[in-house]
């Protein structure tokens, strides 16, 4: 049933455990995954607006970090025996997870949510709303 998984990644906690989740199921449906990482668009654009001359540079780390929280997570679908393949990009992050999802025929997107509520929510938004507004396929949230 669920054949084609994605995972959103940023290196948190949740998303570490919502990786656990997403290989479990893998393997038991034989599975692949499909690992997400995205570097908002709301970060570069402080960057490049409040960084000017070091903007390249900080964009840069943004990105290599993204690169090695892809690679840990392709660590662990290798560790389980998980057919994986890695998507990095920059933009606005709940379109991304979606975009990403249709490339790869999702069945299922697997991600951690911190379920903020009140002006955290308000302010901050919700990368989990966002996906589950735009998602091509079922959304797992692992809080």
């Amino acid at each position: 049933m669920f054949d084609h998984i994605v995972v959103a990644l940023d290196g948190g906690e949740l998303s570490d455990k919502a990786l656990d989740y997403a290989l479990t199921i893998a393997r038991t449906t034989r599975g692949k995954i499909r690992l997400v990482h995205v570097v908002d668009h709301r970060t570069t654009a402080t960057v490049r607006r409040l960084m000017a001359p070091t903007e390249p540079k900080i964009i840069e780390q943004l990105s290599a970090s993204g690169r090695e929280v892809l690679e840990a997570g392709k660590e662990r679908c290798t560790r389980w025996d998980v057919p994986v393949s890695v998507f990095g990009t920059e933009g606005v992050v709940a379109h991304e997870i979606c975009t990403a999802a249709k490339e790869f025929s999702a069945d299922l997107i697997v991600m951690g949510t911190h379920n903020r509520t009140g002006a955290a929510g308000v302010l901050l938004g919700s990368v989990a709303q966002g996906v589950l507004a735009e998602s091509p396929c079922p959304v797992f949230l692992v809080r």
